[in-house]
């Protein structure tokens, strides 16, 4: 149970905290980070430009979705990693600072094996996410080409207007458009991205967080910090390439009329 609860809260927190670097990160890979055109989009120009266009808010549209699934997801996930764990590993701790000082290949398995589990969860979440962060991006650009309906106001200026007023909506629309499978469009790529984060991420934990507290002298509850950020941190860097192709899937403009499966 404790692990259960701490993943619920790990994933509450570290997803607010996060999510501004969420949105950036999603408008980079789909190649919408700067509003306009001539522009190479980098970090720091795209943060600028959600700012701009959107003020505070814009970072946080589409939170809802994420919140939920990283609360649900990590509390599965903890718990079915250190379920796996034992059965096939034990309960003694491994890698460094302990007496088993190598890579224990059972944990990395255990670690790898939450990955479909979680896929089932993330796969939805993750669609509508994207298609809320990005119809938000196409209303600041002004509008592309196939990304949604374009209006023209009183001084015949046109501009892009929102198909989605919310996650809610998002969700509602798509399913009532596509149909229930459009929600698991890039499932495929998605669980191969799921399996790479959590083997890279829990092993990483596992075989370092005795280290920092033995060995550095850390206090159990920094050296648990430290070790979850290196997780962490090592977890993206494996992660990432997987990340952006499931980005431009599932980010794709789906059409008034397209079949999201298929897209």
């Amino acid at each position: 149970m404790e692990e259960v609860a701490a993943g619920a809260w790990a994933g509450l927190v570290g997803t607010v905290l996060g999510y501004p670097l969420d949105v950036v990160k999603s408008r980079m890979q789909t190649g919408k980070g700067v509003a306009g055109s001539g522009a190479k989009a980098n970090f720091a120009r795209t943060l600028v430009s959600i700012a701009r266009a959107d003020g505070v808010t814009g970072m946080y549209r589409g939170l809802g979705p994420p919140v939920c699934m990283m609360m649900v997801m990590n509390s599965m996930n903890f718990g079915a990693f250190y379920h796996a764990r034992v059965k096939l590993a034990g309960s003694d701790p491994v890698g460094w600072g302990t007496e088993r000082p190598w890579i224990d290949w059972r944990v990395v398995c255990a670690a790898a094996s939450v990955g479909p589990l979680c896929a089932l969860v993330s796969t939805p979440f993750e669609l509508v996410k994207l298609q809320v962060q990005l119809d938000a991006a196409n209303h600041s650009r002004g509008g592309a080409a196939g990304a949604g309906r374009t209006s023209t106001d009183q001084n015949g200026s046109r501009g892009y207007v929102r198909k989605y007023s919310g996650s809610a909506h998002a969700a509602r629309q798509l399913l009532k458009t596509h149909g229930p499978r459009v929600f698991f469009l890039g499932h495929g790529v998605n669980t191969a991205r799921e399996c790479v984060f959590n083997a890279v991420f829990f092993s990483t934990f596992e075989h370092t967080a005795n280290g920092f507290e033995t060995v550095t002298g850390l206090s159990p509850a920094t050296a648990t910090g430290v070790a979850g950020g290196v997780a962490g941190a090592a977890g993206w860097a494996a992660n990432l390439p997987l990340d952006c192709v499931k980005s431009r899937i599932q980010g794709q403009c789906l059409g008034d009329g397209a079949g999201g499966w298929d897209a």
